[in-house]
């Protein structure tokens, strides 16, 4: 036995040779526990292959997720798969070569030569099956003997042998010959970007610590999607309450202690002194070239550092082939925060100031508005917005350029520029407001003209009636007046056809009028459109017919996300806002967990706080289109709820629209059109348009209404904390006193049952006598009552008494966590006998994304309570580990080690969950994994059984 190498001498070969040969770290051929979120549009090309490839790439910043990804697509792969992590000490090629040999001959099941690489390609030439090699910190080799020897390798292995990569700079792998030819699959730091709603996904179903939308959105926008940046945040605020980690997202920044730290020591602390003040002076451009660069710092050389900055992905990126570039959000911010801390505000403002004078003089205006206003210079940002007032790029700045009130206030240019930011917004009441007080503060007729010609248009989109005469040149106004009135669709071919906002406005009249096929021609050539909401609009238009198909969901919540990303980009909060809750809307439609209808009612409240009326109705339409397979009373409610929107905004059109769609739905159609071919919005005479079959309604859970009370649908959460909402709109309980919601919260649980009134009195007030007790018992209710009407129709006892006892009047449609988790599982375990697994795969899931931690934590230790939430604990450890079993049967182990490790973490004793781990470690070939796993819970059975127990 070789004691440096821990591996036996080959045949033939003494242990002197041995010890001469490079020393294998086993570590390094280790492959990390599969943790983090799944992303089947990242995982599923690598894992599967893209046809024709004979490299994948996955290049990006610290950080950012690579090794995550490996690791994931390493466990998911059908084939043997091999790992080598590498490190500095790697730059021999017979180092790498050393460790290349041993994680693919244990891969493959048997010994491989690593004298060379000649040797070790003719070893893997003598039958090679289908296997995957993943590399990773593939950087840690750049430049040396073991790169040069790595490219061989790649380039003249065996085609059964695929290789995936992961680095933080591009290796030198004939990285160029493959892109050239086509066989080179890349993965870069944008891509391993992570969008909103997979955010969404991680701090709900990863983290355990829900975020809403808008928070998500947000946290997304000022991280740049950085993966170590949301883990670094959520470790900041894993003990926090959900509205202080929402008011964390809005604080975060350059000062946010994780993040610097991390920063300082993967990123800053890495670069010599010279590197770090180049850094960090030249982040007040926001736009970086290499001239721009030299002429603030004073200096030559500027373009070499940042391409090399590119090329290392050092948080550097270039989106036109090095013309020029930016840091990644996170960094700059760091960066800002560095800058003001090392040479105070003052010098700081004057590096700011000298950034501005320069960008202004490159003509990069947007960028120039930001400096003159981190300068504080506001003199200078009235001006250049004054001098280019009608530039698109400026007339955009405002998206994240808060100016002071009392600058806007009484200067004609920032005023109209903040009209502008409002109508961006969606806000087009409020832009209509600001208009006129932009209008009002230069009699100037130009200015005048342009304040008037661009409130005429706001208002056009208000309730307010329009005078044909005075109808604004615009494409919206066509579609405005689509809206108002049905229109023949034909009408659009007199429009002009080069013009992209004429097209966009013909292919919006003819959606409203039911013509999909004609809208779908229109659209298509808009994708290219140079102008950003003729581009976006057109695509988001050509995605919303298609986006409600169960089996398409994922791909159009997918697209929509995309849009969301672009439109931020380009300084159109409503589209960006709008494609957010569209894409939510899209994977209601694919499968509903109660958190992704709340998540889609979340930015519908996020368009109603922006008095974004119009992108409110649209996804209030979305979402009961998205409802209609799935709960076909709240689906109603939403649609008779989107008509009242729209009329309300005086939108006949679709409103009618709204109908037309609630009428299929009863009848069972799933298309755009009713069954009869009714279409709101066009002129008598054309062609219906076809609609899809429906799958079967859902049954839902709540108590059947009385006759006469009429109550509304109420959604009851108690797992994991107690959250009450009425018709989509959460109860503000603030006003209660503590024991009178502990009241409200046992009669929410009870789901609609009567509780008598001496178990009420036992449970909340057991010392008092009895007559004391129920006087307090009656006063809690009144409050409760109090609390509650406001959200009812006028007369509604929202606790209804019979006999001696009380219940909370739940409508059609209500629902309550606790029953519907405990549907799932009895369906789960009604298919207990069935060999195809799925129903009871998807059912114990079910359970499971309802069960978000203990039954009303906010009631301690209420001994009423106790009992049900060890059962409903218990219940939840049971189907995680049953779930395990299952999809450890069907091949599922990453699935499968979660499920087993979510059961252990709810009930430590659960041995199956344990035996499951295990066995999936050894599967794995993982035994240290599955010996640890073993004696950790052996230790747990010791410390929590009573010894002789």
């Amino acid at each position: 036995m070789d004691t440096l190498t821990g591996t036996r001498a080959a045949p033939g070969e003494s242990v002197g040779d041995r010890r001469a040969a490079p020393v294998v770290l086993t570590e390094k051929l280790r492959r990390p526990e599969t943790t983090g979120l799944g992303r089947p549009r990242l995982e599923a090309p690598l894992v599967d292959g893209v046809p024709g490839s004979r490299l994948s790439l996955v290049v990006g910043p610290p950080g950012s997720g690579k090794t995550t990804l490996l690791a994931r697509v390493c466990a998911l792969a059908p084939v043997p798969t091999a790992w080598y992590r590498m490190t500095s000490d790697d730059t021999s090629e017979a180092t790498m070569l050393a460790h290349l040999a041993r994680s693919l001959g244990t891969a493959l099941g048997r010994s491989l030569a690593a004298g060379g690489t000649a040797a070790l390609l003719a070893d893997l030439e003598q039958g090679c099956p289908p296997a995957l090699l993943v590399l990773d910190d593939v950087h840690e080799i750049v430049g040396s003997p073991a790169e040069r020897g790595l490219e061989r390798f790649v380039a003249l292995r065996p085609e059964n042998l695929r290789v995936l990569a992961g680095s933080r700079r591009q290796p030198d792998l004939s990285t160029l010959r493959l892109r050239l030819w086509g066989q080179l699959h890349e993965i870069s730091g944008d891509d391993l970007r992570f969008r909103s709603w997979e955010v969404e996904d991680l701090f709900r179903n990863v983290f355990r610590r829900p975020l809403t939308p808008e928070a998500a959105a947000a946290l997304t926008r000022r991280i740049g999607g950085w993966a170590a940046g949301l883990q670094l945040f959520h470790l900041a605020t894993r003990g926090h309450t959900g509205p202080d980690r929402q008011r964390a997202v809005g604080e975060l920044g350059g000062r946010s202690r994780l993040i610097r730290s991390y920063l300082v020591r993967n990123v800053i602390g890495e670069l010599p002194e010279d590197r770090r003040q180049f850094l960090m002076k030249t982040s007040t451009l926001g736009t970086l070239t290499g001239d721009l660069c030299d002429r603030l710092l004073d200096t030559t050389g500027s373009a070499t550092i940042l391409d090399d900055l590119a090329q290392q992905q050092l948080f550097t990126s270039s989106e036109d082939d090095g013309r020029t570039f930016r840091y990644h959000e996170v960094l700059r911010a760091h960066l800002e925060w560095a800058l003001q801390e090392e040479y105070g505000a003052e010098r700081a403002r004057s590096f700011y100031a000298a950034s501005a004078a320069l960008l202004e003089g490159a003509g990069m205006t947007s960028a120039a508005v930001r400096a003159h206003a981190r300068a504080e210079n506001w003199g200078a940002v009235a001006a250049l917005v004054r001098s280019r007032g009608s530039d698109p790029v400026v007339t955009a700045t405002g998206t994240d350029l808060v100016l002071p009130p009392a600058v806007v206030q009484f200067d004609p240019w920032l005023s109209l520029t903040e009209a502008r930011r409002r109508m961006r917004a969606g806000a087009v009441t409020a832009a209509v407001t600001a208009f006129e007080q932009a209008e009002s503060l230069l009699d100037e007729p130009d200015f005048r003209d342009s304040c008037r010609r661009e409130r005429g248009l706001a208002l056009l989109w208000t309730a307010v009636p329009a005078d044909p005469r005075t109808l604004p040149d615009h494409w919206s106004a066509v579609v405005r007046i689509a809206t108002r009135r049905p229109v023949d669709p034909a009408g659009g071919a007199t429009w002009s056809p080069d013009d992209d906002g004429a097209r966009l406005g013909a292919a919006l009249v003819r959606l409203l009028a039911g013509d999909l096929a004609g809208a779908a021609t229109l659209l298509g050539p808009l994708a290219d459109a140079p102008d950003p909401t003729h581009r976006l609009l057109g695509r988001l238009a050509a995605t919303v017919p298609a986006g409600w198909a169960a089996d398409r969901s994922a791909d159009t919540a997918a697209e929509f996300g995309r849009i969301a990303l672009e439109a931020e980009f380009a300084g159109l909060p409503w589209v960006e806002r709008m494609s957010r809750g569209l894409a939510e809307a899209a994977l209601v439609a694919g499968r509903a967990p109660d958190w992704r209808i709340e998540a889609c009612d979340d930015v519908l409240e996020e368009c109603e706080r922006a008095g974004d009326a119009w992108g409110a109705a649209v996804l209030r339409t979305a979402l009961a289109v998205a409802l209609r397979d799935l709960d076909a009373d709240r689906s109603a409610a939403a649609f008779t709820d989107a008509r009242g929107r729209f009329e309300r905004l005086d939108a006949p059109v679709p409103a009618g629209w709204c109908d037309v769609l609630a009428r299929s739905a009863a009848r069972g159609g799933g298309g755009l059109a009713g069954d009869d071919g009714a279409h709101p919005g066009r002129a008598p005479g054309a062609a219906a348009v076809p609609t899809a079959p429906r799958r079967p309604a859902g049954v839902g859970d709540g108590p059947p209404a009385e006759p006469g009370a009429g109550p509304p649908r109420v959604a009851v959460r108690c797992l994991g904390g107690f959250d009450l909402e009425i018709s989509g709109r959460a109860v503000d309980l603030a006003a209660l006193r503590p024991r009178a919601r502990a009241v409200l919260r046992m009669l929410a649980l009870a789901g609609g049952r009567y509780i008598h009134q001496e178990r009420l009195v036992d449970a909340f007030w057991p010392g008092a006598d009895y007559p004391v007790g129920l006087r307090r018992l009656q006063v809690a209710l009144s409050s409760v009552r109090h609390v509650l009407e406001p959200h009812g129709p006028p007369g509604l006892d929202w606790l209804p008494r019979r006999d001696s006892g009380y219940r909370l009047a739940m409508g059609p449609g209500s629902r309550l966590d606790v029953r519907r988790f405990e549907e799932h599982l009895t369906a789960a375990r009604a298919a207990a006998g069935d060999p195809d697994a799925t129903v009871r795969t998807v059912a114990r899931q079910c359970a499971l994304e309802l069960y978000r931690g203990d039954l009303l934590p906010e009631d301690g230790a209420a001994e009423h309570l106790t009992a049900e939430r060890d059962r409903l604990r218990v219940a939840a450890a049971e189907a995680a580990a049953a779930l395990a079993v299952d999809l450890r049967a069907s091949g599922r182990r990453t699935e499968a080690l979660a499920a087993a490790g979510r059961s252990i973490g709810l009930e430590p004793l659960q041995d199956a969950a344990w035996r499951q781990l295990a066995a999936l470690h050894e599967e794995a070939g993982d035994a240290t994994a599955a010996l640890r796993v073993r004696l950790q819970h052996a230790r747990i059975i010791a410390e929590l059984v009573p010894a002789g127990g």
